[in-house]
């Protein structure tokens, strides 16, 4: 025989690795040939007679016929798992949901669960649908664990349930009961949480939603740059109505003050569009331009009611205009009144203080300091709101670059939740963040 390379490939695709054939001691240059696995290939080391490679060809055969026996068991057996009520891998009473026997049912053996049922993507399975299933009084502390963590009872059996992940989380806005809610424009969806940044539910089938915000009696207002305008719905999922239709172009973040006036900030109009409770336009503040009250990338809004020193407050407006690096500040009719910051001067000029070098969003936390996000910096600063422009408001920064817990990546947004914790939504890390505040 020459010393050509011989193949075989079996029918299906299915072969073994391992050294398991010996041959004749005169058979020319073999000992043994070699199976390895590579894809569907078996190769066969060095050339052996057609004889030989039949031998090996059928090996091969009755291998795929044993994987084939094989795999149609492990079908049958995920079935029964997938299809039986609970499989039973421990042993009596809570140990079954104590997967990890730490002494606690918590979301590690609920992580663990979903690995042992096959269930991918356990995060945003529907836990409470699977639950009003389910009859094994063995599980009993798992059942009470998903009902609690899920809050399927007071949700009345999950009427937003979560079908995917929020991997891109883009803005943020804090509802009734502490609970928070985030917009994903990939998705196409506005995710829930509860006050303790638990998953809770998702209102999909959104088409580019990008601003959103919750009234005081929880209906969700969604800014919708697919359909320009904002949508409104109630706490079940429901639409309800539309505000801004014909007006609105590019929704980037929605707020309410406290007479329940809606200010939509579009970011292609360089306007903060203003209506009433009921939907009527009242008007708009700022355009497009550079300079104090003039917007040329207008990217975040927020109401922040100041003390005006007669011992009650005054609602303003602030606009983070990321063109400028400013935030300007308007009261509630309109007018201008102020603003802060400004871009890094210098070539190659960034982290500035009190000079972010891409302004992102921004929040007021309860003792009146400005939160300024810097997105390029991967930061958060910290203003002093009596230090107006051309004053440097810088008072200090935290966050730090990086994808560990708590480290920043590309950040859309931030909030400080009722925790008095500042939230980020943390979107070249795929995740919402919860971070203490300096």
């Amino acid at each position: 025989m020459g010393a050509e390379l011989r193949w075989i490939r079996s029918t299906n695709g299915c072969c073994l690795a391992r050294e398991v054939f010996s041959f004749p001691r005169d058979t020319p240059h073999l000992n043994k040939i070699k199976l390895i696995y590579d894809g569907c290939l078996l190769r066969k080391f060095p050339p052996a007679t057609d004889k030989e490679l039949m031998s090996v060809s059928k090996s091969a055969s009755m291998c795929a016929q044993i994987l084939r026996g094989c795999a149609l068991l492990l079908v049958m057996a995920a079935a029964v798992l997938l299809l039986s009520p609970t499989p039973g891998y421990a042993a009596k009473g809570g140990v079954r949901s104590d997967m990890d026997r730490d002494g606690d049912v918590d979301l590690d053996d609920l992580a663990l669960f979903a690995e042992k049922l096959h269930i991918p993507n356990w995060e945003t399975f529907d836990w409470c649908g699977w639950l009003q299933t389910q009859t094994d009084s063995s599980l009993q502390e798992m059942y009470d664990f998903i009902d609690s963590y899920y809050q399927c009872q007071t949700s009345g059996g999950s009427p937003l349930p979560v079908q995917h992940r929020n991997d891109y989380p883009t803005r943020l806005a804090l509802g009734p009961g502490g609970k928070v809610y985030v917009s994903n424009r990939r998705t196409g969806s506005v995710f829930i949480y509860d006050a303790g940044i638990k998953l809770s539910g998702e209102l999909a089938g959104l088409d580019k939603p990008m601003g959103v915000a919750v009234d005081a009696m929880g209906n969700i207002f969604v800014g919708s740059k697919g359909k320009q305008r904002v949508e409104v719905y109630d706490l079940a999922g429901l639409y309800l109505r539309s505000v801004g239709e014909g007006i609105v172009k590019a929704p980037n973040d929605l707020a309410f003050d406290r007479d329940g006036t809606l200010y939509v900030l579009d970011g292609e109009s360089f306007k903060v569009w203003v209506f009433a409770p009921d939907g009527t336009p009242l008007g708009s503040i700022g355009f497009w331009g550079g300079g104090p009250g003039r917007f040329k990338a207008p990217v975040s809004l927020l109401i922040y009611y100041a003390p005006n020193g007669l011992g009650g407050e005054v609602g303003e407006v602030y606009v983070a205009d990321a063109g400028q690096g400013f935030v300007h500040v308007f009261d509630l009719l309109g007018n201008y009144l102020r603003h802060y910051g400004g871009k890094p001067s210098g070539f190659m000029t960034y982290n500035a203080e009190g000079q972010p070098g891409f302004l992102r969003a921004i929040q007021m936390d309860v003792d009146g300091r400005l939160h300024v996000l810097d997105s390029q910096m991967n930061n958060i600063q910290i203003w002093d709101r009596t230090t107006v422009y051309p004053g440097n408001p810088y008072i200090t920064e935290y966050g730090t670059p990086g994808a560990a817990l708590g480290q920043i990546d590309m950040p859309f947004d931030i909030l400080i939740d009722s925790n008095g914790m500042m939230v980020i939504a943390n979107f070249g890390n795929k995740r919402l963040d919860q971070i203490v505040m300096p």
